[in-house]
């Protein structure tokens, strides 16, 4: 995510996660923009796609790292990650109904790939 459009929990541990799964991400997506640009939907442009997988990716891993209430995808979730992202200023081509889809995609991507907690 470009620095001045940083939410208030990302940080080093979410940025590195989101290096790591960011190629893989990005390759699932100009899939699916393939294939929405078939159907003669509008695409997202590559900028605003990234930028919303960076922030559904790194949503969950917080989340994951127990400091959000959240552990699913809810009412009350979507509702706090599209103020956090109009807060940063997303609007236009990037507004939330724009991005809501790609955002939670990416969200439960990173559930998918995130690690069982072993029981104490």
């Amino acid at each position: 995510m470009t620095d001045d459009k940083k939410p208030s929990w990302w940080n080093d541990k979410v940025a590195a996660s989101w290096d790591k799964a960011k190629t893989t991400a990005l390759r699932e997506w100009e899939k699916l923009n393939a294939a929405t640009t078939r159907e003669k939907l509008a695409p997202l442009k590559a900028q605003i796609a990234e930028r919303a997988m960076a922030f559904g990716h790194g949503a969950r891993v917080h989340a994951e790292r127990g400091m959000a209430k959240a552990a699913a995808w809810s009412d009350a979730l979507e509702k706090e990650l599209s103020e956090e992202w109009s807060k940063l200023g997303n609007k236009g081509e990037a507004a939330w109904e724009k991005v809501r889809d790609t955002v939670k995609a990416q969200w439960q991507r990173a559930t998918d790939k995130a690690p069982e907690k072993k029981p104490d």
